[in-house]
């Protein structure tokens, strides 16, 4: 024999087992939803780990975990129980339905703003959210090429080559040293060019714009065959040709350099 309820929400009637006569509240999951968010209570509001020990408990416990390497390699990458999951075809349609009926408001715009620009000014020095990203971030990467970053990054600098960060060096006046003995030796030739000029999604140190030649001075620590050849690839892409001085050459016979430059310009205004 089942026992009749009155639903607190919509206020129908129900029948439940004997069993469920002090629990059940709801006559459905709909009005579940609704009544669970209105009675919910949320323990931990306005605690920390400081003030609270279960807070501190479970702070201790995740970064022991996390610290652990074996741990981190079993539950990361392609070893997480969700590599590789996507939702169904079904469930994507569901949440598009969902979000074109969602109504925007003006306060939903604002926090959305306000989660994006959050961190603006701050650095991992002054602020402990910030540098337990970085350092997770340097744990992840270390070692390794983020090649979906590098693709983003090269879009934002094409896009904006003002940011890009040896563009705002050079504003501020800054060069390497063999940068310098190149460009003192190229100015004493009547060279006209450009520092730090952006091609594409590359910067090159320095640039002969009307006549797409490129020149970079290339420093033993920081350049590699490979880098060299693909960044090369890249510029020719754009109708762009390259002079690549090592160290070694520049600081040997900077005005040598100079003088091979001279030689190629006056060679690509022949054939123009």
């Amino acid at each position: 024999m089942k026992i009749q309820k009155t639903c607190r929400i919509c206020g129908k009637i129900f029948a439940v087992p004997p069993c469920r006569s002090e629990t059940a509240k709801y006559c459905s999951v709909d009005c579940a939803y609704i009544g669970q968010a209105q009675t919910r209570e949320c323990w931990n509001k306005g605690l920390t780990k400081d003030t609270d020990p279960r807070l501190a408990n479970v702070s201790r416990l995740t970064t022991e975990r996390w610290a652990d390497e074996a741990y981190h390699e079993q539950h990361s990458g392609e070893k997480h129980h969700m590599y590789g999951q996507y939702h169904t075809k079904e469930a994507r349609q569901k949440m598009r339905e969902a979000r074109a009926e969602q109504e925007v408001t003006p306060a939903m715009l604002a926090a959305l703003e306000n989660g994006r620009i959050w961190c603006k000014g701050l650095t991992k020095s002054d602020h402990p959210a910030i540098a337990r990203r970085a350092k997770t971030l340097s744990r992840l990467y270390k070692g390794k090429k983020n090649l979906a970053h590098s693709k983003r990054m090269k879009r934002y600098y094409r896009k904006h080559p003002d940011k890009h960060p040896n563009r705002i060096m050079a504003k501020k006046g800054y060069e390497t040293s063999i940068e310098r003995l190149l460009r003192l030796a190229m100015e004493k030739c009547d060279l006209s060019f450009e520092i730090q000029h952006p091609v594409g999604s590359r910067i090159v140190d320095f640039a002969f714009p009307d006549l797409h030649l490129a020149i970079e001075a290339d420093g033993e620590h920081w350049h590699t065959a490979e880098q060299d050849k693909n960044r090369d690839e890249e510029l020719a892409t754009e109708g762009w040709a390259v002079i690549h001085f090592s160290e070694s050459e520049i600081r040997e016979d900077p005005h040598q350099c100079a003088s091979t430059v001279l030689d190629k310009l006056l060679r690509i205004m022949n054939a123009n």
